[in-house]
């Protein structure tokens, strides 16, 4: 015998059945009914590679009975077979237990995923981190995922917010009560609310305003893609959190320390970013009225225009009045020297700007005796402004420009809103640089006005007598 076969023969245990029981071809045949032979004969099944892949993935015959196969069904694994639950359908949530305690296994082949079972907390283990394991995700709402937690620094913010910014914007039981609900409902919101209040503490805290500067800008950051993304889909539902959101933006722009170039509307590389939302403030209120926005607020006395008349206890609340009806029947005469298809817009605007004059003010008739700026008054005619008459101002034309500088005069009747700070000043000194000179003289009478009825701050009144010195 060969070495090959005293090693085939050693590898091979001998049949042990006898010859009566070799009945089927000897050994290893059909008729053979030992162990030996018994293990070498192989059961044939018949082949397919249309198994689920729970089976497939555990190397084992798949049944291939629908809607669930033997072996998922055995296992309490989710058969690929099954159909998809309806996409409206909200799965119940899970109990304390329930992530915590694997199903209950039968006997069968040893599973090889133990990682997907959650893993159960040890002794060392936090409670946080116990809670972590029980946490699901929230179904989606259509908005961008909410911020989890508040870090120190935002609680700081909201805290100054609802104790001390609040107030000086407006109605307090709108902006202090109504809208940090909606920014919890709407993340976009509740930025808007901590951008403002860190701009008012870079104010309040010279020494730290680089810091609150850095937090205003990180959250108006993380606010405006949703503002803009929402703005199309506007509904009943969304509407009282993106008009707010979209004054807290004008706001917020007005607090930024203005940059040379900005005119208010439009600046050196043409229009500012507020102004497309303020007309989106406009689509807010004319899709679905002021009434539907104001009708969550908490005061139902409440009305819209007194949603802006409150503010801070000035030294001198009031200011002086001012004669304005002659001043612009002279730029009447200025547009009527226009040309016929600008005309009709630019006389629109101006009639515009002389309303707010007169609501302001009053008239020499009637005048108003007690006169202080309102935000909803003065706001009105940005508000109202035409898109072509904001194309004029970004191609520095002389009439709008002028027209911007009289509007000036109403401006710095805001500046009890600390936001608005410096805003007349820097306008008209803007204005000065942008107009052709031929036509300065039209910024004596707005320079004159500012300096007479101002609140007596040192800053505008050099600002105004700096403007007066280009002039002459």
């Amino acid at each position: 015998m060969s070495e090959d076969d005293n090693e085939s023969s050693s590898k091979s245990p001998a049949c042990t059945a006898s010859s009566a029981e070799k009945t089927g071809g000897g050994i290893g045949g059909g008729g053979c009914c030992c162990g030996t032979c018994r293990k070498k004969r192989r059961r044939s099944h018949k082949k397919s590679r249309n198994g689920c892949q729970n089976c497939k993935r555990r190397k084992v015959k798949c049944d291939e009975v629908k809607p669930e196969c033997g072996n998922c069904l055995r296992f309490s694994m989710h058969c690929d077979f099954a159909p998809p639950p309806p996409t409206n359908q909200i799965s119940p949530s899970p109990t304390a237990s329930s992530p915590l305690t694997p199903p209950p296994r039968k006997r069968g082949r040893p599973r090889k995923d133990w990682d997907a079972i959650p893993k159960l907390p040890g002794p060392n283990d936090s409670g946080s981190d116990a809670a972590r394991i029980q946490r699901t995700p929230a179904p989606s709402s259509g908005e961008p995922t909410f911020p989890s937690l508040l870090n120190s620094g935002d609680l700081e913010l909201l805290h100054h917010y609802m104790c001390h910014t609040a107030i000086t914007l407006g109605e307090p039981h709108v902006w202090r009560e109504h809208v940090p609900k909606l920014g919890f409902k709407h993340h976009y919101v509740l930025h808007m609310v901590l951008a403002i209040s860190a701009q008012h503490l870079a104010r309040l805290r010279p020494a730290q305003a680089r810091h609150y500067e850095t937090l205003a800008e990180r959250h108006s950051t993380s606010a405006l893609p949703a503002v803009a993304s929402l703005i199309p889909r506007l509904d009943k539902d969304n509407c009282q959190a993106l008009y707010h959101t979209t004054v807290l933006v004008c706001f917020s722009t007005f607090a930024k320390k203005p940059t040379p170039g900005h005119l208010l509307v439009v600046a050196e590389d043409g229009e500012v970013p507020w102004w497309g939302l303020m007309r989106g403030v406009r689509i807010v209120v004319q899709n679905v009225g002021i009434q539907t926005i104001i009708s969550g607020w908490p005061d139902e006395s409440v009305t819209f225009e007194q949603h802006w008349t409150h503010c801070p206890t000035l030294p001198e609340p009031v200011h002086k009045a001012v004669l304005w009806e002659t001043r612009l029947e002279e730029l009447a005469d200025l547009v009527a020297t226009t040309a016929d298809a600008e005309r009709v817009m630019f006389t629109a605007s101006l009639g515009a700007l002389r309303d707010c004059f007169r609501m302001t003010f009053g008239t020499e008739a009637e005048p108003e005796k007690r006169v202080q700026g309102r935000f909803e008054i003065v706001m009105r005619w940005l508000y109202n402004m035409d898109d072509d008459f904001v194309a004029r101002l970004q191609q520095r034309q002389a009439l709008p420009l002028i027209l911007l500088g009289h509007f000036a005069v109403l401006v710095q009747l805001l500046e009890h809103f600390w936001f608005m700070e410096g805003w007349a000043e820097h306008l008209l000194n803007g204005l000065f640089v942008a107009l052709d000179p031929q036509y300065a003289t039209w910024l004596e009478w707005p320079a004159q006005q500012i300096r007479r009825t101002g609140s007596g701050s040192g800053s505008t009144n050099r600002g105004v007598l700096s403007v007066q010195r280009m002039i002459d």
